[in-house]
């Protein structure tokens, strides 16, 4: 997931300590529910989160400038 800093309405969200959450549900299956913190503030930054039973894993970036191409 690439996200440019910015909330539904396409405001850009100040500085500081976000919390990322990852709901893994199956149909007549596991479910998980994986929560990691991550601190943005004006430059890229990536979070790596490992997998689990259900996980395989995850990679959230963050970069500023994503909304010029990356999108989200």
């Amino acid at each position: 997931m690439v996200w440019d800093g910015t909330d539904d309405d396409g405001r850009r969200l100040v500085a500081g300590r976000y919390v990322v959450c990852i709901e893994i549900v199956r149909e007549h299956g596991a479910y998980e529910f994986v929560r990691k913190e991550i601190d943005l503030l004006q430059q890229p930054v990536q979070l790596d989160i490992a997998g689990s039973e259900e996980l395989a894993s995850a990679r959230l970036v963050f970069a500023a400038d994503a909304a010029k191409g990356g999108g989200r």
